[in-house]
């Protein structure tokens, strides 16, 4: 049986449902992910971007709310934000926790005025969630 994975960040504009694609991607046979924000919100067409350039599809849909979450069977519920770390609530059917923060791309929009710089953020950030992934579930 599949354990069940959430992954919380800030907005759930990029690193939570990016997290969670590369989940279902990779880790199939053992995992489902599902992703959320503290404050509910879409991907951003960037992160949506940088997953297809991996042939990952980063779903559209609507997006779910925290409390939606709160009495699934959840496995681990991982923060991927300093925010979501404080932000996160007590999931109580949920059997353990983990953060790893990973800045956010979203962040360079200030510093990267161009849009192709911008895309790279998002890129370096969904390697660098990548990279992460493929350690802590290997």
């Amino acid at each position: 049986m599949k354990k069940n994975i959430l992954f919380i960040c800030r907005d759930h504009s990029a690193r939570a449902p990016m997290a969670a694609a590369l989940i279902n991607h990779q880790f199939s046979e053992h995992f489902f992910a599902f992703s959320t924000g503290i404050v509910t919100g879409k991907p951003s067409l960037y992160a949506i971007d940088a997953m297809n350039e991996l042939g990952i599809e980063l779903p559209e849909s609507e997006p779910k709310c925290i409390a939606d979450f709160l009495d699934a069977d959840i496995h681990l519920v991982i923060t991927v934000c300093q925010e979501a770390k404080m932000g996160c609530p007590k999931f109580p059917l949920t059997r353990g926790y983990a953060h790893k923060h990973f800045p956010d791309p979203g962040e360079f929009e200030r510093e990267t005025p161009r849009e192709e710089e911008f895309l790279w953020s998002f890129r370096r950030v969904r390697d660098e969630i990548h990279l992460w992934l493929g350690k802590y579930f290997s």
